[in-house]
C-alpha cells in the first residue's frame, strides 16, 4: 500500500516541520 509507505517515509518530515 503506497499510503503505508508514505506514512512511514513522511513521518520524519512531519517531525522535522513540528
Amino acid at each position: 500500500n503506497s499510503e503505508l509507505i508514505n506514512s512511514i517515509l513522511g513521518l520524519p518530515k512531519v517531525m522535522n516541520e513540528a
